[in-house]
């Protein structure tokens, strides 16, 4: 596809993961992630490569604490603290990956329970680290006066703005404000359609679709719909497309699919969109100094 996911090769396959049917299919109960069975891959196994860097753990944890203080105003205490608590919930993971490093040589190909750690670890690095059960959550609870308790609970409680089936007007937004497009297909009166979309608007996961894509909804069995449908090939409801800010299709999920497979594929979709615009910001930044030295040599 051409397409740079997490450190390359990273988000590709955790993508992969997640719209695996057999992935799919043993998500929906809630299981943990142990018990995921690992999808064909071209190349056989994984590597140790294919595990998620100090680097991008950092990410996750900065992105956390700037998405509660764009909502409370968090003190510079307040942000130390939380970040102490989440560098912890990344230590557990992290140590987890120790593990394999010492037991498996680098590059090698892993065997069949290796395997399945590996993705085990993907998992939990996508559905987010920092879970209700998590240190950081903990911390959080502690440190956040009253009125910043208020804010959060209240902001918890806003619903997904669902915008029309107008893509390429959507687009247009998407690029300006650099947010992936999510767009759900779904029929008002399928049984799973309506699961599906109460799972998008669940406290879990509205927060983050709010803050981080556009969302459109776009119910099959109307007129304006068609054209939409066809462009996409879906076949199925529910079914749910995500393009990058650039237009790209990052990924498409059809059938209902667990909170957890959602949070993981938003999460992937949210990183490799953020990752993306710094690696542009810094090209833009770098390349107009070389342009304007030059005429002064």
């Amino acid at each position: 596809m051409g397409r740079s996911w997490l450190s390359g090769f990273l988000a590709a396959i955790a993508i992969s993961i997640i719209l695996n049917p057999a992935v799919i299919r043993a998500a929906e109960d809630d299981s943990t992630v142990e018990t995921v069975e690992i999808p064909d891959r071209p190349n056989g196994r994984w590597t140790l490569d294919s595990l998620p860097k100090a680097s991008e753990f950092d990410d996750l944890l900065n992105w956390e604490i700037e998405d509660l203080n764009g909502i409370c105003d968090l003190t510079p205490e307040q942000k130390q603290n939380l970040r102490l608590g989440g560098q912890k919930d990344i230590q557990q993971v992290r140590r987890r990956v120790e593990r394999l490093r010492e037991t498996t040589k680098d590059g090698e190909h892993t065997d069949a329970n290796t395997d399945k750690e590996i993705a085990a670890i993907l998992m939990k690095f996508g559905n987010g680290i920092f879970d209700e059960n998590s240190m950081f959550t903990k911390v959080r609870k502690q440190i956040l006066n009253s009125d910043q308790t208020a804010r959060f609970e209240a902001d918890q409680k806003v619903e997904v703005n669902w915008l029309t089936p107008d893509i390429p007007e959507a687009k247009s937004m998407s690029l300006k404000l650099n947010r992936p497009i999510l767009i759900f297909f779904h029929l008002q009166e399928s049984a799973p359609s309506k699961t599906q979309q109460a799972l998008l608007n669940s406290p879990d996961l509205r927060q983050l679709l709010r803050q981080h894509f556009l969302c459109v909804g776009v119910d099959v069995n109307t007129e304006v719909a068609a054209p939409v449908v066809r462009d996409f090939k879906i076949t199925g409801v529910p079914s749910i497309v995500i393009l990058s800010p650039k237009g790209e299709q990052m990924c498409l999920a059809s059938g209902l699919l667990s909170g957890n497979v959602l949070r993981s594929t938003l999460n992937y979709c949210r990183l490799e969109a953020e990752r993306a615009a710094k690696a542009g910001q810094n090209n833009t930044t770098s390349q107009p100094q070389d342009d304007k030295a030059a005429p002064n040599r």
